[in-house]
């Protein structure tokens, strides 16, 4: 199946699942939020945090064999590929084992601080234990065929899977909360019993794929386990900024897990969007790395493309952000949850950053620069934790997202792109226009959505009035961005050209 086919089946099925669990999950918050109150949903959020610090014990492997499988499978050596997925089975089952001890002590020792938050002991225990053990069951049960069937380009296969496994999940919960008097740590099981079922389907569309040349008894390589050093100081720093700020937030009891819930809020409808993004970025992933292993010499053109690709979305999404959030907050789960103008709009350069960011990753990976670039990482979690440890306390939620914005805007950005363009490229960095037009188009779009907030539409918020603004901003921000990438950006006029048929572009060749 050719490249740009497969591009477009990833990114029509993880746009249907985005929008399909992205909605969903926004029900069941404000489904357990009716159920269970603020102080429970806000202990969820915090839960969601601490576990991902399990994922410390993964260290990178994850990354490592998937960068180690590269080269053989370019070079049909399924004998090498057997063996590197034997190690990583063999690896993980190490791993897991630690990952489920932690989580379950984390849960008893923390729960500690919590009790006098507005929830008890058993409660905290409860979830935080079975959210940690949610964390855990991809490690045990589907990671390692999901990884062979992404270094195949087969991710979208993998997309399926997953989203069949996640929307059945949250139908299950919404329909068990509503409907049982189950405790919800116990209705929160659901996620790993289907995650367990769903291994079994994984394994057959190894077999497929693979077309039994992946040989169970092969002797495990354990050899890419020499790089999660260096990986696993990225993963350490990518936690401390990505998972902290929840988790501060829960310790001052002035700001209360309250608070944690506010955070929470807009931090999942920002990451609405940047999970769809990110996953059709992810889905283009195997194919740049196969590329610039091969040392294909278009792997800056089709970097150049992908990156187009975020910044459309980059143009469309944080204008319609900043404009819309608050009303929407206000319809979902109520006017005493939303934040001012400056926390949104730090929220929105979280989430551009998140945006642009994965292909520049994408890209340092497929060479293995993680030794180069783990300093960066460093330096983003040192003045992260820093700046939100002064701010939190006098500044509340505004504090993290200033950490948050420093070390994303002012450290991962610019040293990460700069590493890209010396040790992969081996060019000149030629995007300074890029990001300065950004910036630009995406504030005067922002004001025009505002005005049109209030000028065009200035009767009383409801669902109907809310969604018909939506649409014209959305509408607006698309053409404008169409417009503006079309005129000034070569990689994005690329990306277009695939998907015009091959009968029309030599129509035009033959008539010129």
């Amino acid at each position: 199946m050719k490249r740009t086919k497969i591009g477009v089946i990833s990114a029509i099925i993880v746009a249907f699942e985005a929008l399909l669990t992205g909605a969903l999950t926004m029900v069941r918050t404000k489904v357990i939020l009716e159920a269970f109150g603020t102080n429970i949903n806000g202990v969820i959020s915090v839960a969601t945090s601490l576990s991902a610090y399990m994922l410390l014990f993964e260290s990178g492997m994850t990354a490592a064999y998937q960068y180690n499988m590269y080269k053989p499978l370019l070079a049909r050596d399924y004998e090498k590929i057997s063996s590197l997925y034997a190690g990583m089975k063999k690896n993980f089952l190490s791993v897991t084992i630690k990952m489920t001890a932690c989580s379950l002590a984390v849960a008893c020792i923390y729960s500690i601080f919590l009790q006098d938050k507005g929830v008890t002991y058993a409660e905290a225990v409860s979830l935080l234990s079975v959210i940690g053990l949610r964390i855990v069951a991809p490690y045990i049960f589907t990671i390692s065929p999901r990884t062979l069937l992404i270094v195949k380009e087969r991710k979208f296969i993998t997309d399926i899977v997953e989203t069949l496994k996640n929307t059945l999940t949250i139908i299950i919960e919404i329909l068990l909360i509503r409907n049982t008097v189950l405790p919800l740590y116990l209705i929160l099981c659901t996620n790993i019993v289907l995650t367990f079922f769903a291994r079994f389907i994984y394994l057959y569309l190894v077999k497929r794929y693979f077309k039994n040349n992946i040989d169970p008894k092969a002797e495990a390589d354990m050899a890419p386990k020499t790089m999660t050093g260096d990986i696993l100081v990225h993963r350490v720093a990518g936690l401390i900024t990505n998972n902290t700020d929840t988790v501060l937030l829960s310790f001052f009891k002035e700001l209360g897990l309250n608070s944690c819930t506010i955070y929470n809020s807009y931090s999942s409808v920002i990451m609405y969007p940047i999970t769809l993004v990110n996953r059709l970025i992810e889905s283009m992933r195997a194919t740049l790395a196969l590329k610039i292993t091969g040392d294909e010499k278009n792997a800056y053109y089709y970097f150049r493309e992908v990156f187009s690709f975020g910044k459309l979305c980059a143009l469309v999404i944080i204008p319609a952000f900043i404009s819309q959030i608050n009303d929407f907050v206000i319809l979902w789960i109520g006017k005493e949850y939303t934040i001012g103008i400056v926390d949104v709009v730090l929220f929105a350069m979280f989430g551009m950053h998140k945006i642009l960011i994965p292909t520049v990753y994408a890209t340092r990976d497929s060479k293995g620069l993680y030794k180069e670039s783990k300093s960066y990482s460093i330096a983003q979690a040192v003045v992260n934790m820093l700046l939100s440890l002064a701010l939190i306390k006098p500044l509340g939620i505004t504090g993290v997202l200033i950490g948050t914005a420093v070390c994303d805007w002012l450290v991962l950005e610019p040293f990460n792109i700069r590493l890209v363009f010396s040790k992969v490229f081996f060019r000149r960095f030629d995007m300074a226009l890029d990001y300065a037009g950004m910036f630009i188009v995406i504030a005067a779009m922002t004001r025009v959505s505002t005005i049109l907030n209030t000028v065009v539409f200035s009767g009383s918020l409801s669902w109907g009035n809310f969604i018909l603004r939506s649409i014209v901003v959305i509408a607006f921000t698309t053409i404008v961005s169409f417009i503006y990438l079309l005129t000034t950006d070569f990689g994005f006029r690329s990306l277009l050209i695939r998907f015009i048929p091959k009968r029309f572009i030599h129509k035009e060749k033959e008539k010129s």
